[in-house]
């Protein structure tokens, strides 16, 4: 039904989708808005046809997220989910796009802007070509004979088939929902026992009854029909069973309604015939009903007298008024061609999925037959009648068990309730029907077994006899208790109304004194029980209080004793405290003497040590003043005499430096020895390519030594083909001349066969001649190999030789750069030197003229001491430098 309301009425249509929509809108993420093309609910057309976008108390956001949470919960996965609302999205969308007038008549095209926007969202959401779909939208193709057949569509039929387009898609994808959840939650197969629940609201009747409120009072008249064959029919048929004695009872049966409704040239038949014709009209389907027998003669169907198009039946609850203008479009459930081919190649596999083909009569029959339609038409009515043909067939097999739910008021209200109002509805679901069906009958049965354990008391004697079986033992109950209104079947006890209750009420009768005599010994035992604890509670008590006293006896012994104590624990803690603190005065005492000592002699020590100190320092002061002086004048001495050293070493490594130019001159001869070998190398490559050209014309010579040899050959076979025709010709002629042919048949194969020897010795010949000449070739093929492998060692041996002269160039420029910086650096510092020395001297002179004589003796003996240390084994440069130099040079 939710199907019908979306193609038509729109708004209506949409109000059942809007709440989903707006939770999409209101609870999508910006990632999901971004990915799904969404606006605000207010933006699309499906939505804003409604000023209701939120329900007070609740909010669209979280809903939208309980909604994905069910969706998970019942086994959807997130890629299903994300494909789901994406095509949600799309219906959206879809309803956005606008058309206007093409360029041709009664054609259509999509409007610029937002349309355009839109279109390329919906088109991106399916998985389609953007041009494909607004070409589906605008056009409709019918496949003809003669071919296909584009018609446009005007703004108006575009409309529409723009509306079926989102019908079907939403269509598709809740069939899908419903199978899913059905999966996800569907009955086990090998269950040994289920239950399912059938809920229906019942019959309507509105002022404006439609195409839904058919289908749904024609589901009540099936479930009517089901409940009077399970209440009424099925009552009779067990009193039958059963054997007793009864009148027929007179119900109301609905089978002829039902047979109205969808029997042969019924309502639905009419209806289906009606939808396929394209410019058929509710006033034709309403004039169809009026004129067909199988329908105006049904004493269920009436005319109004106030409506052309509008007809009467007379349900099981009741008459009620349909109106036939929504008929055709609500019944109509088709898929348009294009729509089907052109998401049925959607990249998107979910929009496959939904659209996927389906086998069709046509294929079966190889595809002949008459050309397919521009839709496959189907029908709401046919569907539903077949839904509700499975749901009849289905409770059939199962054990119905019916809930009648009465609404007590129209208004919604509490505490209010409506005699007529629910006695209406009393009628209009059978129930009264069903109460008087059971008053005329035997409303109470019950199984013998079940009967004898519920009213045995009422005769306990004969429910403890063995001899007798349950249906004596039920009989001899009824003797006893005195009714009248009953019959005892094969199984079952049957009551007539009232009987029951007479039943019970003795058996509660019985059972009441049976519960007084009970209560009278239960009452005696309960006394005897609490006089027994009365008695043991004041024993208890008793030796509780003298327990008490004689604790608190105890306790105050114990009390006296403990204060014994703790004044003995208070005196010795007393003593002790006087004690300590007159051993800790005495103490202090004695410590503060001994640090007076102690810091005192301390003092005197530190004194003694600093005087020490003062002297020491002051003597090695003096000390070292001697030794710097003596020291400044001997380095003066040792740098002059490494100046002169390291001038002589610059000397020998600028001579080094000239021998460079010998190797660059090495090196012009080497390469003109490659230049040599590079000829030599030459000209053995033009000897080589000498050889290969002998060899080819030996090549050449043999061939037509042989092209000779097998002429020669194919001559000595027409020879002997020619001795053989003349042999055989003078054989035929005459017998005489055969011995002379046989003799020079001999001597031409002789001479033949030397023709063939002398050929085989000079083939052989040549075939030496050319095994010689590759033997040659080789050896100077080897002699080439080795020239180059000689060639290459060479040049890589002098590029080595050269690499390594300009290294050791390198290195010899490096370290004489060094040494002349050194040299700068040298010639400085001596000239410091030299100053400081000469200061030294001078400072050394006036010391001595002025110390006493044993001390400038011994200071003139240490300068030419320290004058003479001076040799070149001292000297730095000459041990550790130039040796390096002189070691460098040499590599």
């Amino acid at each position: 039904m939710q199907k019908t309301q979306l193609l038509s009425r729109l708004n209506r249509a949409l109000v059942s989708l809007s709440f989903a929509l707006l939770q999409l809108c209101d609870g999508a993420s910006p990632e999901e808005r971004a990915r799904w093309f969404l606006k605000p609910a207010q933006e699309f057309r499906y939505l804003n046809q409604s000023t209701c976008f939120e329900i007070p108390g609740d909010s669209n956001a979280e809903e939208y997220q309980r909604t994905v949470t069910a969706m998970s919960k019942v086994g959807i996965l997130p890629e299903q989910r994300e494909a789901v609302f994406a095509t949600v999205a799309a219906v959206l969308h879809l309803g956005n796009i606008t058309f206007v007038e093409g360029r041709e008549a009664d054609s259509s095209k999509v409007a610029a802007g937002t349309a355009q926007q839109h279109l390329q969202a919906a088109a991106a959401l399916l998985g389609v070509n953007k041009d494909a779909l607004e070409h589906a939208l605008t056009t409709r193709s019918r496949l003809m004979r003669e071919g296909v057949i584009v018609s446009p569509l005007n703004v108006r039929a575009a409309q529409d088939n723009r509306d079926s387009l989102a019908k079907v898609i939403y269509a598709k994808m809740f069939d899908w929902l419903v199978a899913a959840i059905n999966a996800a939650i569907g009955e086990d197969k090998n269950c040994a026992a289920s239950v399912g629940v059938l809920d229906i609201y019942g019959f309507e009747s509105f002022d404006y009854n439609d195409l839904e409120q058919f289908c749904i009072n024609l589901a009540n008249e099936k479930l009517q029909q089901h409940f009077n064959q399970h209440v009424f029919k099925q009552e009779q048929a067990e009193y039958e069973r059963e054997q007793i004695d009864w009148s027929y009872i007179q119900f109301v049966d609905n089978q002829d309604v039902l047979d109205l409704i969808e029997g042969k040239l019924g309502i639905l038949d009419l209806l289906d015939e009606q939808c396929r014709f394209p410019t058929a009209t509710y006033k034709d389907l309403a004039e169809r009903l009026y004129t067909t027998p199988s329908v105006k003669d049904s004493l269920r169907f009436q005319k109004p007298k106030l409506s052309q198009t509008a007809f009467t039946l007379q349900h099981y609850a009741g008459p009620v008024t349909y109106q036939t203008e929504n008929f055709l479009d609500k019944n109509k459930d088709f898929i348009v061609a294009e729509h089907q081919q052109l998401l049925e190649a959607s990249s998107r596999p979910f929009v496959q999925q939904l659209f996927a083909a389906e086998p069709s009569a046509d294929s079966a029959d190889g595809g002949r037959g008459a050309p397919r339609a521009a839709f496959k038409f189907n029908s709401v009515g046919s569907q539903f009648k077949k839904q509700l043909g499975d749901l009849m067939a289905q409770l059939h097999t199962m054990e119905p068990h019916y809930v009648r739910c009465v609404k007590p008021n129209g208004l919604n209200k509490p505490g209010l309730f409506e005699n007529a109002n629910a006695l209406h509805q009393l009628r209009c679901g059978g129930v009264l029907e069903a109460v008087r069906i059971s008053c005329a009958g035997f409303p109470n049965k019950r199984p013998f077994p079940d009967f004898v354990d519920h009213f045995w008391p009422l005769a306990p004697e004969l429910y403890h006899r063995q001899d007798l079986d349950d249906r004596q033992i039920a009989e001899g109950i009824i003797k006893k208790s005195g009714i009248q209104g009953y019959q005892l079947g094969t199984s079952k006890v049957f009551l007539r109304a009232g009987q029951m209750a007479i039943l019970d009420k003795q058996r509660t009768e019985v059972l009441s004194k049976a519960a007084i005599s009970l209560q009278r010994f239960t009452r005696g035992f309960l006394a005897r029980r609490s006089y027994q604890q009365a008695l043991e509670s004041v024993l208890r008590l008793q030796a509780w209080g003298r327990g008490m006293l004689a604790r608190k006896a105890c306790r105050a012994l114990r009390q006296e004793k403990a204060a014994t104590t703790i004044q003995t624990a208070y005196r010795r803690h007393k003593m002790r405290q006087q004690y300590q603190a007159v051993l800790h005065t005495i103490t202090q005492l004695q410590a503060l003497y001994r640090g007076y000592s102690a810091r005192k002699q301390y003092a005197e020590m530190r004194r003694q040590r600093s005087a020490l100190v003062i002297q020491s320092n002051w003597r090695g002061a003096v000390q070292r003043s001697d030794f710097q002086a003596l020291r400044g004048a001997t380095v003066v001495v040792q740098n002059a005499f490494r100046c002169k050293q390291a001038a002589v070493e610059l000397r020998h490594l600028k001579a080094e430096a000239r021998e460079a130019g010998k190797l660059l001159e090495d090196k012009k001869v080497l390469e003109n020895k490659l230049k040599e070998v590079q000829g030599t190398l030459e000209l053995v490559q033009n000897q080589r390519n000498d050889l290969r050209q002998e060899v080819k014309d030996l090549k050449v010579a043999l061939m037509e030594a042989q092209a000779a040899l097998e002429a020669a050959a194919a001559d000595r076979e027409q020879q002997l083909e020619a001795l053989r025709e003349d042999a055989q010709a003078q054989t035929r002629a005459a017998k005489e001349g055969a011995a002379a042919a046989q003799r020079a048949l001999v001597e031409v194969q002789t001479a033949a066969a030397a023709d063939t020897q002398r050929l085989t010795g000079e083939k052989s010949e040549l075939d030496r001649q050319l095994k010689v000449a590759q033997d040659y070739i080789g050896r100077l093929m080897t002699e080439k190999s080795d020239l180059d492998k000689r060639f290459h060692g060479m040049k890589e041996e002098l590029i080595q030789r050269l690499q390594n002269a300009c290294a050791q160039r390198d290195d010899a420029r490096a370290q004489i750069m060094e040494l002349e910086n050194r040299l700068k650096v040298a010639g400085s510092e001596m000239a410091k030197q030299e100053a400081e020395a000469r200061k030294a001297i001078q400072a050394a002179t006036a010391a001595a003229a002025s110390a006493p004589p044993g001390t400038a003796a011994a200071a003139a003996a240490g300068a030419a001491a320290a004058v003479a240390g001076v040799t070149p084994e001292s000297h730095p440069l000459a041990n550790g430098d130039i040796a390096a130099g002189t070691s460098m040079r040499r590599q």
